[in-house]
């Protein structure tokens, strides 16, 4: 185990590229008999994700991203204010037992995607913006961690820093165009509307017009596709476009 430890953190060593780096953790994580792993930062109490780098299967992540599973993940959640690991075995979850039908359909969804067994963990100060490491098995994690050359919970530790950037990948430029919906002044003016303030206070907050308050809100209600700005103000929420 030793042995290969130091390869691995010797071959990361060598590499400058984010994705150089990336590349060499999947190749070692499949020699571990690993199927995929995800690595990125979030936010688990704000339920944001900012990036991730993931060979997990691209409609899946595409699906977690779209249908905002994130919002009903607890693992996630949990991690945020945890930092121990936690094990997922999916495709378990009787509807009953779920908090919600997307909480149901993320559990059966991981297992559909081949994702059967995962192990997260997070890195950073408890409550806060932090590193998460998914491990994910398509079969039993015992086995592929009794088969492995590393101890898992040693290279999600390495994982967690060496690869602290984004790649280009579609699972970023997803995340990209999400985060990007608003701009930052319509962002700022749906925060301060969640806030209590009204166009005339938050035109002064801001320094600037009630017109341009308003332009801002009918820019922000166009992009969501909402007719009021309480409406854009519930998307946003949802979707986790602003920050509270």
């Amino acid at each position: 185990m030793k042995n290969a430890l130091i390869d691995f953190v010797d071959a990361l060593a060598g590499l400058n590229s984010a994705e150089d780096r990336w590349n060499e953790a999947v190749v070692q994580s499949k020699l571990m008999g690993l199927d995929a792993i995800l690595v990125g930062e979030a936010d688990g109490i704000k339920k944001q994700i900012y990036w991730m780098n993931t060979n997990m299967p691209e409609d899946w992540i595409t699906e977690y991203l779209e249908e905002d599973y994130m919002s009903v993940d607890a693992m996630l959640e949990n991690l945020a204010w945890d930092a121990q690991y936690h094990i997922v075995e999916s495709g378990r979850m009787k509807r009953a037992e779920a908090r919600s039908d997307k909480e149901h359909a993320l559990d059966h969804g991981l297992k559909s995607a081949g994702l059967a067994s995962l192990v997260g963990s997070r890195f950073g100060e408890s409550g806060k913006r932090g590193v998460y490491v998914t491990l994910c098995s398509g079969g039993s994690m015992q086995t592929a961690e009794k088969d492995s050359a590393i101890d898992l919970t040693m290279f999600a530790a390495l994982l967690a820093t060496s690869i602290t950037e984004p790649i280009q990948s579609p699972a970023n430029l997803k995340l990209q165009s999400m985060t990007q919906l608003l701009s930052q002044r319509q962002q700022e003016v749906l925060e301060l509307l969640a806030a209590g303030y009204q166009t005339a206070r938050i035109a002064e907050r801001l320094k600037i017009s009630e017109a341009a308050v308003n332009k801002h809100f009918f820019l922000a209600r166009r992009a969501l596709g909402a007719s009021t700005r309480e409406q854009a103000l519930a998307i946003a929420l949802k979707q986790n476009l602003i920050n509270l």
